[in-house]
């Protein structure tokens, strides 16, 4: 059944009214309910293909090509959003392994990642992941779209917005080299015998 715009903006404006404990609480029941967290609690069988601490890679019951995978974390997040930078980059990291393998195994000439993070970019269910789609010559998978026409106006307000803006890199590890005094060597004498050709 689906609910109506009223429904939905009924439910919206609840949920912004919520404190943090009961917005908290509310996530643990929609876990309870999510089919990703049951695949994680073994309660709805899949064909897994990968699995760690904190994601798992199953194969697509409804694959828009043969070997396409759908990667997703274990602890129930609604979009990648909500991740912090350490789970969003093992998972990227992950996919991009997965994504490697894939072309192998399938003989893929290509591979999609495709992300959609809320209802209007195409998220069915409420839990992130990522589909890993191998991609064949001529397999009539779509993703393009009609381009739209964007002001100048637009376009500049857009990237005035960005300004200033900044990620900060993840910081690497500092090599620390130890340094080491060196003894001083001991000098030996040689002594060469004239008759020696050098």
């Amino acid at each position: 059944m689906e609910m109506t715009e009223e429904q939905i903006n009924a439910i919206k404006e609840k949920i912004s009214q919520m404190s943090p404990e009961e917005l908290e609480n509310l996530k643990k029941e929609a876990a309870k309910q999510c089919p990703f967290c049951l695949m994680n609690q073994g309660k709805i069988p899949v064909k897994k293909v990968y699995e760690d601490g904190s994601l798992m890679g199953i194969l697509d019951i409804n694959p828009a090509n043969k070997g396409h995978i759908i990667l997703f974390p274990k602890m129930h997040y609604e979009n990648s959003f909500e991740m912090d930078e350490i789970a969003i980059n093992h998972i990227w990291n992950v996919a991009n392994s997965i994504g490697k393998k894939l072309i192998e195994v399938v003989n893929a000439e290509g591979i999609n990642f495709f992300v959609a993070n809320g209802e209007a970019a195409g998220q069915r269910v409420g839990h992130f992941l990522i589909h890993i789609i191998p991609r064949f010559k001529d397999d009539n998978i779509n993703f393009a779209w009609a381009p739209k026409e964007v002001s100048e106006e637009d376009m500049n307000l857009i990237v005035n917005s960005f300004q200033g803006f900044y990620v900060e890199s993840p910081k690497k590890e500092e090599k620390v080299e130890e340094v080491v005094e060196e003894e001083p060597q001991e000098e030996i004498e040689y002594e060469y015998d004239d008759e020696r050709i050098p």
